[in-house]
Parts: structure tokens; C-alpha cells; sequence
């Protein structure tokens, strides 16, 4: 199995996300903030993973995101749009994260809870399989907000492994953020978001 250490479908140890040359439908735009009072509409997805259950790596927990950032709280992971594959109109979005750190949206068929740099990991890949990257990296803004999508579909059946990376009405995925924390609680100098899983509808 995939340790996710590396996230994606290469040799590449995840510092630096692989080839930048993919748009991989991500954006450093992302205007889903409750916080802030925002509109995130319905959210087609199941979050899991949070910083809650003691297990974070340093004493570093967080009820409602991944593990404690510099910021002190988790970033915190959730989706618009809908599940439809037809439509591809899903955005995952992601707040909390540490103001312009640069990170890697990555993806697996399957769950997981281990301590992974000052936060956890929580997708896993069957044996067949690897742990998948959205390509470039990408940057979160001063707000300490990113976002994926829309269009993740259409990736995943461009750029992804065939058959196994490709999207169909009834697969369920499962997506995570890995970014920059260079000033983090426990020094490691990575973190993550929580993660959600998504049962994709035709």
C-alpha cells in the first residue's frame, strides 16, 4: 500500500506535488467561509477525520478540522456543487489553513486514521492502487483559504490511472489536503485538513 507520504500516482515525496504543468481544476479562489458568514450552500459530501479523538501527533487537537495548525485550529475540509457525475460541479474547499501555505489535494478509494507530519492521514489505497495528486500545487490565500474544482471528474478521467482513477455514478472517494506548516506545533513541517468522503450519483 501507498503510505501517502508521497499522495500521488509517482516517485515524487510530496514536498513538491509533481508536475506542475496540470491545471488539476484547483483554485486559490474560494468564497465558502461560515466563518465569515458565508453561503457554502448543501454539502454533497461526508466529513470524517477531525483532530478529536486524541490521536493528533503533538497534543495538537481540533473538534471540527484536521489537527491544530500554527493558527492554532484545524483547516477544515467540505464540498459544494453536487455528487453528479454528469454535472461535475463539485468544489471542495478548504479554510483554516495556515495564510499562504502551499499544499497538494489528493485522493483514495479507501479510509484511514494515522499520525502523518503534525496531522493524520485519513485516505488509504488498496494494494492495486495508489494514493492520487491533483496537479499543480497550489497556493492558499491570506485568508488561509483554497479550493478544488469544479470539474474533478473530467481530471480524474484525464489525468488519473485508467480504469481504477477514473470517476462512476456509485464510486465513493475520498479527499484530503496536505500543506506547508513550517512553523506548526509539532515541528515537522507539514499538516492536513480533515478529510470527506463523496458517493458519486450519475
Amino acid at each position: 500500500d501507498d503510505d501517502g507520504s508521497n499522495g500521488g500516482d509517482d516517485d515524487d515525496d510530496g514536498s513538491n506535488g509533481g508536475d506542475d504543468d496540470d491545471d488539476g481544476g484547483s483554485s486559490d479562489d474560494d468564497d465558502c467561509d461560515d466563518d465569515d458568514g458565508g453561503d457554502c450552500g448543501d454539502d454533497p459530501s461526508t466529513p470524517y477525520c477531525f483532530g478529536d479523538e486524541g490521536d493528533c501527533p503533538c497534543g495538537n487537537e481540533d473538534l471540527f478540522g484536521g489537527c491544530a495548525n500554527a493558527t492554532g485550529i484545524g483547516a477544515i475540509m467540505s464540498a459544494t456543487g453536487s455528487s453528479s457525475v454528469a454535472a461535475d460541479d463539485m468544489v471542495i474547499h478548504v479554510n483554516n489553513v495556515e495564510p499562504d501555505a502551499f499544499g497538494i489535494f489528493f485522493t483514495a478509494s479507501l479510509q484511514n486514521r494515522d499520525p502523518f507530519g503534525d496531522g493524520l492521514l485519513c485516505v488509504r489505497a488498496p494494494a492495486h492502487e495508489k494514493i492520487l495528486r491533483f496537479q499543480p500545487v497550489t497556493t492558499a490565500d491570506a485568508s488561509g483559504n483554497v479550493s478544488l474544482g469544479p470539474g474533478i471528474v473530467e481530471y480524474a478521467g484525464t489525468f488519473f490511472p485508467q480504469p481504477w482513477g477514473a470517476i462512476n455514478s456509485g464510486d465513493t472517494r475520498n479527499y484530503q489536503f496536505w500543506y506547508r506548516s513550517s512553523d506548526g506545533p509539532c515541528s515537522t513541517g507539514f499538516n492536513t485538513s480533515n478529510a470527506i468522503a463523496v458517493t458519486y450519483t450519475p
